[in-house]
């Protein structure tokens, strides 16, 4: 019924202007991208970033290869604090990262204190060009301590040491988009193509869509 096709930057989207199967949308989403220094990630850092970062760096310590069930729970707890539910169970979570851990991909990481209780988790997974965060989570007093930020502060340190860039996945839901552009991230557009099957399918999935994401462009 529904495809998705990434269309390669510099592709004209007339190719498909007249045919009602299918629909060019441009989507924004935000990303770091590899040229930036480490001294000029840490200048693009807000004020609140780089105070939640210094006191995870007192607090916490980075666990990479966690656990599965560590990242489901807590995603879950973020989740419930807005009074949304988690999507997907734990098998098919497990499945995802067990892909991407075997191919050496992606993993897992979490953010621990010194009792070693988990406070934030991230879903990671990296190709030659970009570390995408996929996933995350955490605690009730996670953020107290800084533990989200400072988990991602690792993960984009990580991805540039690699010479890669950090992509956060799209959404721009404005409460999240506000935490990505806090930690340095830059708008970038990209162009997608939808394809339907039968064609009178588009108004039913985009229904769907606005329903279960209002205010987030990246669904819909």
């Amino acid at each position: 019924m529904y495809a998705l096709h990434a269309l390669q930057p510099g592709a004209s989207a007339d190719l498909w202007a007249n045919n009602r199967n299918h629909q060019v949308k441009t989507f924004r989403h935000l990303k770091i991208p590899a040229t930036t220094s480490p001294a000029e990630a840490w200048a693009n850092l807000n004020e609140l970033s780089r105070r939640q970062i210094k006191k995870g760096n007192l607090q916490l310590k980075l666990v990479k290869g966690a656990s599965v069930q560590h990242l489901h729970m807590l995603m879950t707890q973020s989740l419930q604090q807005k009074k949304v539910s988690l999507r997907f169970s734990l098998e098919r979570l497990s499945m995802m990262v067990n892909a991407a851990q075997s191919r050496g991909q992606g993993d897992v990481w979490v953010a621990a204190d010194a009792k070693n209780e988990v406070k934030a988790a991230v879903f990671l997974c990296w190709d030659t060009q970009y570390t995408y965060y996929l996933a995350g989570g955490m605690d009730r007093t996670g953020k107290q301590i800084g533990a989200p930020r400072w988990l991602l502060w690792q993960a984009l340190q990580h991805a540039l040491a690699e010479r890669r860039g950090l992509d956060f996945g799209g959404g721009m839901v404005p409460s999240v988009a506000a935490v990505y552009v806090a930690m340095g991230a830059e708008s970038a557009d990209y162009l997608r193509l939808q394809q339907y099957h039968p064609f009178w399918s588009r108004f039913f999935i985009h229904t769907l869509k606005k329903m279960y994401a209002p205010q987030d462009s990246a669904f819909h």
